[in-house]
């Protein structure tokens, strides 16, 4: 999963759209398996961090889940 995240974080830096199937089914993915991923979730949510500076671009999508 951290790999997967990291490929479409990648996508999202080119400006791949949020919306395309593949981003999408690996966000579907971490949502309906949020107790396994629990720990891959915090670290790409850097949550309680509020300088942008230190943000993955993937991060809106997965902190709306």
């Amino acid at each position: 999963m951290d790999l997967m995240l990291d490929i479409i974080n990648d996508y999202l830096l080119e400006h791949i759209d949020p919306e395309t199937p593949i981003i999408q089914q690996v966000l579907g993915l971490l949502r309906n398996n949020k107790a396994e991923h629990q720990d891959i979730i915090e670290y790409w949510s850097v949550l309680g961090e509020d300088n942008p500076e230190y943000y993955f671009e993937v991060i809106l999508l997965i902190r709306r889940g």
